[in-house]
């Protein structure tokens, strides 16, 4: 005989898990990545990147097709960016620069 009550349907998305990567090119599930200098790193989602730059995804995308922002790393049918990519992003733009204080006064 079956059952009346419906079972729940799995959630629409699963975290992301990163590699480790190790000298010997061996990979391990693990939630985080050793870089080059070994400061874990970590996977941002689309949600999470529009949040860490304060930009909408199209914006990202169109940068990302004129080859101004790092390009995304493919995990299945999701696709990630490295959170030290952007970073390395970030402190790649150009500082604002300022008026000096004597010139405003002339």
């Amino acid at each position: 005989m079956k059952s009346n009550t419906k079972r729940p349907s799995p959630p629409r998305h699963r975290p992301v898990k990163g590699v480790m990567v190790t000298d010997n090119a061996s990979v391990a599930p693990t939630d985080t990545i050793i870089g080059a200098v070994g400061a874990p790193q970590r996977f941002l989602v689309r949600r999470q990147l529009c949040e860490k730059v304060n930009l909408t995804f199209p914006h990202i995308w169109q940068l990302i097709r004129r080859g101004e922002f790092p390009m995304g790393r493919e995990i299945g049918r999701k696709i990630v960016w490295l959170e030290s990519d952007v970073d390395a992003w970030m402190l790649s733009l150009p500082r604002r620069q300022y008026k000096a204080v004597d010139e405003e006064r002339s």
